[in-house]
């Protein structure tokens, strides 16, 4: 089974290196994501996958203090306070709807 893994893990790394050189040739060749790419780990991907899933919540937070940062910034330490079941409700992207009585406040 751990072999199978691995086996598995490099194709997997393989595709994403196919799929990135096809991104960077739309792009014209822009070459800013080649250090990250050149050699993928688990740790990168699991970084680009948190952030990518929380861009929609962080921009409805955004949104909620109205476009001033200093606000935003409060709301989101107001967020780090919270347990991270709690934190993880409130950032949830299935949210269907704003719930600004029940968001962290500064």
């Amino acid at each position: 089974a751990p072999a199978a893994m691995r086996a598995a893990k490099r194709a997997e790394f393989a595709h994403l290196a196919e799929r990135y050189a096809a991104l960077k040739a739309r792009w014209g060749g822009y070459a800013g994501f080649d250090r990250l790419m050149r050699a993928p780990n688990n740790a990168l991907l699991a970084s680009i996958s948190a952030y990518t899933r929380l861009v929609p919540a962080f921009r409805r937070e955004l949104a909620a203090a109205h476009g001033d940062l200093g606000a935003f910034y409060a709301r989101v330490k107001a967020l780090a306070r919270l347990s991270k079941a709690e934190r993880d409700a409130v950032l949830s992207s299935d949210l269907s709807a704003r719930r600004e009585s029940r968001s962290p406040t500064p």
